[in-house]
């Protein structure tokens, strides 16, 4: 009788196989490019930015680099808005749609109350859910022709730029500058009167140097470089103006919400009076109905 090479009731090993030495990369997150999130305390939050509406593409500017009328080289134009839509847009949008569903959280209510004033002006949608109809109202609000002007690219890359160095420099008088910085002396090697006083204007005035950079001698930049310090140059003169620190504070609160008029020499008197009334108007509602604020956010439409 053939006697088997294993033992009775033994286990024969199985050489296993090798794992796989290859790593399975984590699949990111996909990064919404314009969407409607809600925060854990149940804040809406509009983000991305929405693509350009029908009657937003129909503002015509000139996308050539090579295009020239009489010899001379015409610029690179974007539209450019004169309310911007992170610095002002967006976060009215936020403030509304928040308002309204915190205020109308019975089934379908807030549906209907997205909804009923924009059938008043006739828009036609697909939009079903209230985020779609969020979604909608966000896109026109960025589109609307009467908020656009066709400008100089540089132009308008550069106030984009100027806006975060100035928000950098602002969190920095907020967050950084103390009056523990401020120091016991002058550099006249008198003493600083009071933290309100030279001491804190001059220390502002230093820090505006480091975030708002300016270069008199600038040379070999880009357009948009070029544009920047520009800009940033003429600003450091301003607030080299300034004598007391409160100076400060309004010379940056005008800067950020007037610099895009400031600059845009397309920007028509009829425009810039009703993006500056509708500004206004929904700064100040911020008490009145979410009903009524939502009316209020779609008159920049009409």
């Amino acid at each position: 009788m053939a006697v088997s090479p294993h033992k009775s009731g033994s286990r024969r090993k199985v050489k296993s196989r090798p794992r796989s030495s290859r790593v399975i990369a984590a699949v990111p997150k996909k990064k919404i490019r314009f969407g409607i999130l809600r925060t854990p305390n149940g804040d809406i939050n509009v983000v991305g930015r929405p693509e350009w509406t029908t009657q937003a593409k129909e503002l015509e500017v000139n996308q050539d680099e090579n295009l020239t009328v009489n010899g001379v080289l015409v610029p690179v134009e974007d539209r450019r808005h004169l309310l911007h839509w992170d610095e002002d847009l967006r976060p009215i949008l936020n403030s509304v749609f928040t308002a309204m569903e915190k205020e109308f959280t019975r089934p379908g209510e807030l549906l209907s109350e997205l909804k009923a004033p924009l059938a008043a002006r006739r828009y036609v949608t697909t939009a079903k859910t209230v985020d779609d109809y969020m979604r909608f109202v966000a896109r026109k609000i960025n589109g609307s022709p009467d908020n656009l002007v066709p400008d100089r690219a540089d132009i308008n890359q550069a106030i984009e730029k100027v806006r975060a160095n100035l928000r950098k420099y602002e969190n920095a008088l907020h967050d950084v500058l103390t009056d523990a910085d401020i120091p016991a002396y002058g550099a006249d090697g008198k003493p600083n009167p009071s933290p309100q006083a030279a001491g804190r204007i001059g220390v502002y005035r230093n820090a505006a140097r480091k975030y708002l950079n300016f270069d008199p001698h600038l040379s070999g930049a880009t357009p948009i470089q070029t544009k920047i310090n520009e800009i940033q140059g003429k600003i450091l003169e301003m607030l080299d103006g300034c004598d007391v620190p409160h100076e400060v504070w309004h010379l940056l609160n005008e800067l950020k919400y007037s610099v895009t008029f400031d600059l845009s020499a397309k920007a028509t008197r009829d425009k810039t009076a009703k993006s500056l009334a509708w500004q206004n108007m929904m700064r100040r509602n911020t008490e009145t109905p979410a009903r009524d604020r939502y009316r209020d956010l779609l008159s920049f439409l009409d």
